[in-house]
């Protein structure tokens, strides 16, 4: 994968415009879209407070960026049968 593949998934989710994830962008990414329950229990519950010098435990920093790199391909994914879809000789917009 390249940045400019990561640039191009961030300004799929990024509202605001300015080319980077505000914490509500973020929360786009890694919360499911189809269960409002588990959206609910997540976002509704006592924030954990990390001092700066310290990190998330590493099973979680791990599955947070299994879980954006998931999206990237995704992304990249549903580019490329766009691309297919338009280089077909029957596609007619």
């Amino acid at each position: 994968m390249e940045p400019e593949d990561f640039k191009n998934t961030i300004a799929y989710f990024d509202l605001e415009g300015c080319k980077r994830l505000n914490y509500h962008d973020f929360l786009q990414i890694v919360l499911p879209c189809d269960d409002a329950y588990l959206r609910a229990a997540v976002t509704q519950r006592p924030n954990n407070e990390m001092p700066r010098n310290e990190f998330l435990p590493m099973r979680v920093e791990r599955a947070l960026s299994q879980l954006i790199f998931k999206e990237v391909r995704l992304h990249l994914k549903a580019d490329q049968m766009k691309r297919n879809l338009e280089n077909s000789y029957d596609f007619t917009i």
